[in-house]
């Protein structure tokens, strides 16, 4: 049996040594684990039983088909304010990985000041845009969506803010060992429990004072998240207010508030809904190998040794787990956030596995050749494998912890306090519906991606990514988002020139089709949850659609052995400003009518059935994504020798000349405190 160890590893760079949790830490941890995802409610929340589950509206859909407009429609349909009796206040809560960020706008397709004044919006400049140390990663995500949510709906819980850490203690009897037993103490991004235990091991006290200043600040930022997600929640609450009654009295009933999640982040929303995986939390010396090996193989790239780095990782890891290779074989091509999640992992079992042997060896030297065992004998060493391979093979099982569809309350609360959990009967905190907007057709679709990439240039995109760069406000999620990398790579082009029509086509391109890629993988994603209701957003015309329509039921007819080459189609004729606000109008008002429908009839009929709008939606755009590979680039406002085009060429030198200024500048004082050079890019 192999018995390298994570210290083996060339990108280690820290020696660790063995601690244990204190058996408090170990209680505490059984106590939660056994009240996991359950919710009890206040007093204030007992008058009625049973209770019945709050409504969380989640909307989700590929970029650029309309989700904001949509929600900002069913927030004024649930407020009563358009069509419809109103049931309350409804608040979005933004699930997109950029547009939490401050400082980024046009990249981020954030909404306006204006928008957010009409349509309130949580979750939107959260976090300052030069956290470049650390990201603001999906987990401290969940955390504030998760409190934002209980704070909209009031949920009061006897335990606390349940919903926010419940689900970060984990069920498996391997991760509690694991926990109980780690090298150092786990990243804060979880919350998982209390401190180690580190009186006996002053080899760790230096990285014990890291890791209290790493947890100290992170709680900081949470609790000014917090503080600023009350202070938005309760101004919002306070303008919702009823009106007076006729008496002319004040009436200071607040009327409910509805959440509704929207964003295109598919991780996000998957891990709001159903949860975190239940995998193994990853000591700090392995998040800070991984980080080190990702680092070293991307050599500062965005494409970097893929191969390398899958080769380095599979031989660094002992052959006796089986189950690894074929893990690290399935991760996507650069996807290098699973990759170095899968080696912190594999390094966290190792490190476990090596202390299982110290006990085994401390254990037999003890007994002195005798042969009675004690109490908690250590593992054998074929055990120990079989362990650490269960819990990498689990890594990427699809099981969950923690989702809004999975947590429960008790159903009738004027019971005995007293009584056992497991003898309450529970029913679900929350009726979850999840809606996907999907463009009826996918060419149009495409059309308009690629006419609002354009909008965005147009609009100064590339001024607003120099600006950020030199003013040192990227941090790594924002540097690699969609829109802000293509314009980054576009400003570090090799010999830049002037008035170069060819490359700033080439940025345009390469943005539009990021951006198209992204909105496939979204849509082939949801295609494959039935939880979500595929809900269609009309794209074209009438007249358009009918015309689409007939050539392809042609074409289906007509179709003959060996003929690749695609018909010819009329275009699509893309919806003009004012039939797109009718069109998300409607769609807003076809999900609140299914949101007022019965949890089973919603199921039942909207959700399940075979024939369904929704069914038919979901089939018809994956047959669509057949004809995709025919789509064609095609400038619409940035067209050869149009003043727009020239404006753009304008800016695109300027913001060129600036961030290469202020990229000499930096170098020279780097170098010789001279910072006097002056950089102008060439004619063309």
């Amino acid at each position: 049996m192999a018995t390298t160890t994570a210290q083996t590893s060339q990108f280690s760079t820290t020696t660790t040594t063995t601690s244990s949790a204190t058996n408090g830490d170990s209680e505490s941890h059984n106590n939660n684990k056994q009240n996991n995802d359950t919710i009890q409610p206040s007093d204030d929340e007992k008058d009625s039983k049973p209770k019945q589950p709050h409504k969380i509206i989640v909307l989700a859909g590929p970029t650029a088909v309309g989700k904001s407009k949509v929600a900002a429609h069913l927030v004024q349909l649930l407020s009563g304010n358009g069509q419809g009796e109103g049931q309350g206040q409804g608040i979005v809560i933004s699930a997109d990985s950029v547009q939490t960020y401050q400082g980024v706008h046009i990249g981020a397709n954030k909404p306006t000041w204006e928008e957010r004044a009409v349509t309130p919006h949580l979750l939107v400049d959260m976090v300052p845009a030069s956290l470049s140390d650390r990201k603001y990663s999906v987990a401290e995500w969940r955390r504030d969506a998760l409190y934002a949510i209980q704070n909209v709906l009031q949920l009061k819980a006897t335990h606390g803010e349940d919903i926010t850490t419940d689900s970060y203690f984990y069920n498996h009897e391997g991760d509690k060992v694991l926990q109980e037993n780690s090298t150092t103490t786990t990243t804060t991004t979880t919350n998982s429990g209390g401190d180690e235990d580190d009186e006996n091991d002053d080899s760790q006290n230096d990285n014990t004072t890291t890791n209290e200043i790493e947890r100290t600040l992170r709680q900081q930022e949470e609790q000014a998240r917090r503080q600023i997600l009350d202070e938005e929640i309760e101004k919002i609450r306070q303008s919702s207010l009823r009106p007076s009654n006729d008496d002319g009295k004040d009436n200071n009933d607040v009327q409910p508030m509805t959440p509704i999640v929207v964003g295109g982040t598919m991780m996000y929303v998957q891990w709001l809904v159903y949860g975190i995986p239940d995998a193994l939390q990853p000591s700090e010396s392995a998040q800070r190998q991984a980080q080190a090996f990702v680092q070293h193989f991307r050599r500062n790239s965005f494409d970097g040794d893929w191969d390398g780095a899958v080769q380095h990782l599979i031989d660094t890891i002992p052959s006796s787990y089986s189950n690894f290779e074929a893990q690290v074989r399935k991760i996507s091509f650069q996807d290098w956030y699973r990759l170095g999640r899968i080696m912190q992992v594999a390094i966290t079992a190792q490190e476990y596995a090596e202390q299982q042997r110290q006990k085994q060896q401390e254990q037999q030297e003890q007994q002195e050749g005798q042969v009675a065992q004690v109490e908690n004998d250590p593992q054998t060493p074929d055990e120990v494998d079989r362990e650490m391979d269960a819990l990498i093979s689990r890594l990427y099982s699809g099981e969950r912890l923690g989702g809004l569809k999975n947590m429960m309350m008790k159903k009738n609360q004027n019971g005995d306090d007293n009584n056992n959990d497991d003898d309450t009967e529970k029913v679900p905190l929350f009726d979850v519906r999840c809606f996907f907007l999907c463009p009826t057709n996918r060419m149009a679709h495409f059309q308009t991606i690629d006419l609002r990439c354009e909008q965005m240039i147009q609009q100064g995109l590339l001024r607003e990514t120099m600006q950020l760069a030199v003013d040192g406000k990227f941090n790594d999620m924002t540097r690699r988002a969609i829109g802000y990398r293509q314009a980054l790579e576009y400003l570090q082009r090799p010999n830049p020139q002037r008035q170069d029509v060819a490359a700033l086509v080439q940025f345009m391109q390469d943005f539009c089709t990021a951006t198209r890629n992204y909105a496939a993988q979204q849509m082939k994603w949801y295609r494959k949850d039935d939880e979500f209701v595929f809900v269609p957003v009309p794209t074209t015309s009438l007249s358009s659609s009918a015309a689409v329509a007939s050539q392809s039921s042609n074409t289906a007819t007509n179709k003959k052995p060996g003929v690749t080459k695609r018909p010819p189609q009329p275009p699509p004729v893309l919806l003009r400003k004012e039939e797109r606000e009718d069109a998300f109008q409607q769609v807003a008002l076809d999900i609140h009518r299914m949101v007022q429908l019965d949890r089973d009839e919603f199921d039942r009929e909207e959700r399940l059935a075979s024939d369904c709008p929704s069914s038919r939606t979901r089939e018809e755009n994956q047959e669509q994504g057949k004809d995709m590979k025919w789509f064609q680039f095609k400038r619409k406002i940035l067209v050869d020798n149009s003043p727009a085009l020239w404006q753009a060429l304008q800016e695109a030198d300027w913001c060129t000349e600036q961030y290469l200024n202020q990229i000499n500048k930096n170098n020279n004082i780097s170098n010789n405190g001279n910072d006097s050079n002056i950089t102008e890019i060439p004619s063309h």
